[in-house]
């Protein structure tokens, strides 16, 4: 016999809240994406969900790490002695209204293109993250440029820089998990 309980939602309800939930994250991001191209006055290439998300390693508390590259105008790059901004990095929240009673924490960081590329030629691990997340983590991308750079990430790949990398990543969160003596 089905024993029905009332009171609890049901299996379907919360994965739609949940489904409900993740679209709204991804609609709030565009927009934050779209506000942001109109004030600085460039385009984004691609985005991406970092950090713990990305990794399966997120808490319910874990905020939403954005991460994102852009480019400007020509106008912005034929600047010959101005000191030329080359990342954007800002956090903000979305209310409870908007998210089923919670509050989403996000954390945006873009780096610009020409910046992008200096970094991939040293094989930079966090963009090399960036460009091989799992497909559900993708907010947007230019598929054209996405595919190049992830071209020329394999290209200038170098596994020892990815390897100290980590190596000192895993080295500070062991003494910052270790007990003091």
């Amino acid at each position: 016999s089905v024993h029905l309980q009332f009171g609890t939602p049901s299996p379907i309800a919360k994965e739609t809240a949940e489904m409900w939930d993740e679209a709204m994250r991804r609609h709030s991001i565009l927009d934050k994406l779209r506000e942001l191209e109109e004030q600085y006055g460039m385009r984004v290439l691609f985005a991406v969900e970092g950090g713990s998300r990305a990794n399966g390693l997120a808490t319910p508390n874990s905020d939403h790490d954005v991460r994102f590259v852009f480019a400007h105008s020509t106008d912005w790059y034929l600047v010959v002695n101005e000191e030329q901004k080359d990342e954007i990095r800002f956090s903000c929240s979305i209310g409870k209204e908007e998210t089923q009673g919670k509050t989403v924490e996000f954390d945006f960081l873009g780096w610009e293109l020409r910046k992008t590329l200096r970094l991939l030629r040293r094989s930079n691990p966090p963009l090399i993250e960036w460009l091989h997340v799992a497909p559900e983590y993708i907010y947007f991308e230019r598929k054209d440029i996405a595919d190049q750079l992830r071209d020329l990430a394999m290209r200038y790949f170098t596994p020892a820089t990815l390897a100290f990398h980590y190596r000192d990543t895993a080295k500070q969160n062991y003494s910052e998990d270790r007990p003091q003596l």
